[in-house]
């Protein structure tokens, strides 16, 4: 089997009551993962114990999120706090048809298993139609509305399609190669480490100074270079996959990641 995401494109007539839900269910994440935290140990929760306008289902599925972000920050040493507004519903609560994708919100206070109107191509239709339904995700992208489902699918499914491997690393940013044999490079990592030593000696010369305001801003100027940098290489991996007609691009996991960046020579 093979896990991949079909993004559907939603119209709701009623965006503001999906904003509001949204950041509903990542305060709800973020109340029960700061009770765990202070517990030291995430407890026994149900849907009882959880004041919150989330229909059930959905408020179950919070409690599940909240446990698995506690995992991690007990991992990672330090609890995340969501702030981008996500409406999760796993796949016994919604479903989807040729034209519309039906899940439940609330309106006027009571819970209703609400149709939107959708669109998709026809290769997420013959997706979603051989495959199994996981975990859908509602967001909102520069005022455009999708639903995100997981969908697993046999590998037999996809196995004449043209797939692209990208491995990360760090002298090379990233490294795509073809089911066809066709390898490309993408990024600098000498000049990445050079403007990371740059920007961090900048900031120890500044801290000698107690220059915090000037730390701060120069802070933000390596994120946002950083950040453009990411940009342009997504866009050449896009471009070239484009280029060599592939279908399906497979990114390796990125746990860690961080840390190794950080003991790398």
């Amino acid at each position: 089997m093979q896990a991949l995401t079909v993004t559907i494109r939603i119209f709701p007539a009623q965006p503001d009551i999906l904003r509001h839900l949204g950041k509903e269910y990542i305060r709800v994440v973020n109340l029960l993962t700061e009770q765990a935290e202070q517990l030291r140990s995430f407890p026994k929760t149900t849907t009882k114990n959880v004041e919150t306008i989330l229909p059930s289902a959905v408020c179950n599925q919070s409690i599940r999120d909240a446990k698995s972000v506690f995992r991690k920050s007990k991992k990672l040493g330090g609890r995340p706090i969501l702030k981008k507004p996500v409406y999760f519903v796993n796949n016994q609560n919604y479903t989807v048809s040729e034209n519309t994708v039906a899940f439940p919100i609330v309106v006027d206070g009571k819970t209703k298993k609400t149709a939107f109107r959708a669109t998709m191509t026809s290769r997420d239709r013959e997706l979603l139609c051989k495959g199994k339904f996981g975990l859908m995700r509602i967001m909102e992208k520069s005022g455009k509305w999708y639903a995100q489902i997981s969908v697993e699918v046999p590998t037999s499914v996809t196995i004449n399609e043209n797939v692209m491997g990208i491995d990360l690393g760090l002298k090379v940013p990233a490294v795509a190669v073809t089911s066809t044999g066709k390898t490309c490079f993408f990024g600098k990592g000498r000049q990445n480490k050079y403007i990371r030593r740059k920007h961090q000696q900048r900031r120890r010369q500044l801290g000698k100074l107690k220059k915090l305001s000037a730390i701060r801003k120069l802070g933000n100027k390596e994120q946002r270079w950083m950040k453009d940098q990411n940009h342009k290489i997504s866009r050449q991996i896009v471009n070239t996959a484009i280029q060599e007609g592939v279908s399906i691009i497979k990114l390796e996991r990125l746990e860690n990641i961080r840390k190794t960046s950080r003991t790398s020579r």
